[in-house]
C-alpha cells in the first residue's frame, strides 16, 4: 500500500544551509513559529489511567500539565502556578491525591484546575476564584495518545492531520494499549532537532548503520515523502531470515498478530507528523519517539 503522492517539478532537494542546524536566532523563532503553535505529544492515556495522575511536558520554553481530574476526564493545563509562575508539579510524572499543590507559596489547585485555596488568603485582596485556576491548554486525544498545543496555529486537529492514516492504523487498537516501564526523555544529543530529523525521515540510512533492520527488512523498505504534514514508511519482513541470531530469534519468538490484517503481520510501520513525532507500529507493541529541543545545539 503506498500513497499516490506527486511531488512538484520545481522541488528544491538541496536542503538548508549549514547555519541552519547551529544558529541560535532561527531556533527561537522555531519555538515560537513551530513548537509553540504545533501540536506535541505527550502520552498515552493509560500513562495517566488513574485519578489525580499526571505527565508533564516542556518545550521552547513553556511547560504542560496533563492530569485526570476526579471526574475521570484527562485535562492540559499549564505547569505554572498563576501566582509567581512555579512549577505546581515537579516531576515528569506522578500522582496527586485530592489537590496539585505550589511546592514555593502554597497555592493549592483542585484536579480540574480550579483553584482550591491559597496560603495566607487573609494578605491578599478579594479575589475571585473562578477567575484564578490553572490556565487550560487546547488538548487533543487520538487513538488514545494525547497531544497538547501552547498557541493556536495554522494546521488543524491530530484527527484530520493522520486521517489519511485511519484505515492501516484502526487495527493495533491503540487506545487500549498499555505502556511499558522503558519510556524515557532522558537521552540528550549534542545535535540540532533537525539534524535528528533529518535523518530519521528516511531509511536511506538503515543498510549502513542498522545492518540487522536491514536484515530484518531491508529489501521490502520504502519512504513516502512527507504530504500535507505527515510521512509514512514501510519495512516488510525478508522473506530470508539471514544469519543474524537476533533477527532469527526475532523472527522466532514474534506472536502471530491474529488482529492484523494477513501483509502487516510481518511489517513494521512508521507514521511521522510535522514537526518532530513520529508512531511506529509494530505486529507486538507500538513505539513513539520525538525530538524536544533544548537549544540550537542540544536535543
Amino acid at each position: 500500500m503506498t500513497a499516490d503522492i506527486a511531488l512538484p517539478k520545481d522541488w528544491d532537494r538541496s536542503g538548508l544551509p549549514g547555519w541552519a542546524y547551529f544558529s541560535q536566532e532561527l531556533f527561537e523563532l522555531e519555538c515560537e513559529t513551530l513548537f509553540k503553535t504545533h501540536w506535541q505529544f505527550v502520552c498515552h492515556v493509560n500513562e495517566a489511567a488513574e485519578i489525580g495522575a499526571y505527565v508533564t511536558f516542556d518545550v521552547a520554553g513553556e511547560r504542560a500539565l496533563v492530569i485526570r481530574g476526579h471526574d475521570g476526564i484527562l485535562r492540559g493545563f499549564h505547569n505554572l502556578c498563576r501566582h509567581r509562575g512555579s512549577r505546581i508539579v515537579p516531576d515528569a510524572r506522578g500522582v496527586c491525591n485530592k489537590a496539585m499543590v505550589c511546592p514555593y507559596h502554597g497555592w493549592a489547585y483542585n484536579l480540574d484546575g480550579g483553584l482550591r485555596g491559597i496560603a495566607n488568603r487573609d494578605t491578599f485582596p478579594p479575589m475571585q476564584a473562578e477567575k484564578w485556576g490553572l490556565k487550560p491548554l487546547e488538548m487533543e486525544i487520538w487513538n488514545g495518545l494525547v497531544f497538547i498545543r501552547f498557541q493556536a496555529g495554522p494546521q488543524p486537529a491530530v484527527a484530520e492531520i493522520l486521517a489519511r492514516f485511519d484505515d492501516e492504523i484502526a487495527p493495533y487498537d491503540l487506545a487500549n494499549m498499555v505502556p511499558t516501564d522503558s519510556n524515557s526523555m532522558d537521552d540528550l544529543l549534542a545535535v540540532n532537532w533537525k539534524s535528528v530529523r533529518d535523518v530519521d525521515n528516511e531509511g536511506y540510512h538503515v543498510r549502513q548503520a542498522h545492518p540487522g533492520l536491514h536484515q530484518l527488512y531491508g529489501d521490502g523498505y520504502f519512504d513516502e515523502p512527507y504530504a500535507n504534514g505527515t510521512s509514512r514508511s514501510v519495512g516488510t519482513f525478508n522473506e530470508a531470515y539471514g544469519h543474524r541470531w537476533s533477527v532469527r530469534k526475532y523472527r522466532e519468538i514474534l506472536p502471530e498478530a491474529d488482529h492484523l490484517p494477513l501483509h502487516q503481520r510481518r511489517q513494521w510501520i512508521y507514521f511521522g507528523m510535522f514537526p518532530n513525532f513520529v508512531l511506529g507500529l509494530y505486529p507486538d507493541s507500538v513505539i513513539y519517539y520525538q525530538e524536544v529541543p533544548q537549544s540550537a545545539t542540544q536535543t
